[in-house]
């Protein structure tokens, strides 16, 4: 992403949350105000999930801390260099954001019968159904309930 973009992408978002057009967690003021004073920046990531022969991939937005001021007040709470605060922050926020996307992208290419089958399985190893035809009968009712696919 150049920095043309990364300034219309920081220009859309504070636009979409002054707007209320996005819904805001309790932190995402003082995120903006980061972004608005150039200390986080916006990137485009991707989060990818391959079943067989089949690919998919969603884009998401990345949050980049680059401010010296932030990155002090972050090492307040973390012992070691900026870079390594700036690093662990990235890494881990886009590790955080792929792994809550990729499920939806599997699910997606393997179809619900897959998806039925695999959390009734879970639901027998966890104890909380008997048999594999009690388990599907618990998801396939869930499913039903919230207007999913069986």
């Amino acid at each position: 992403m150049t920095e043309v973009e990364r300034a219309d992408c920081s220009k859309e978002l504070a636009k979409a949350l002054s707007d209320g057009k996005l819904i805001m967690p309790p932190f995402a003021e003082a995120i903006l105000a980061q972004i608005e004073a150039g200390n986080i920046v916006l990137d485009l990531g991707e989060a990818n999930a391959k079943v067989g022969d089949k690919k998919a991939s969603k884009l998401y937005v990345k949050l980049t801390p680059t401010g010296d001021a932030w990155l002090n007040g972050a090492l307040a709470l973390h012992n070691g260099s900026q870079e390594a605060v700036a690093d662990r922050f990235a890494y881990g926020d886009d590790l955080k954001r792929r792994a809550a996307m990729r499920p939806a992208l599997v699910a997606a290419l393997e179809g619900p019968a897959k998806i039925i089958e695999r959390t009734a399985k879970d639901l027998v190893a966890a104890g909380l159904a008997d048999t594999i035809e009690e388990g599907r009968a618990l998801v396939i009712k869930g499913r039903k309930d919230r207007g999913l696919e069986v």
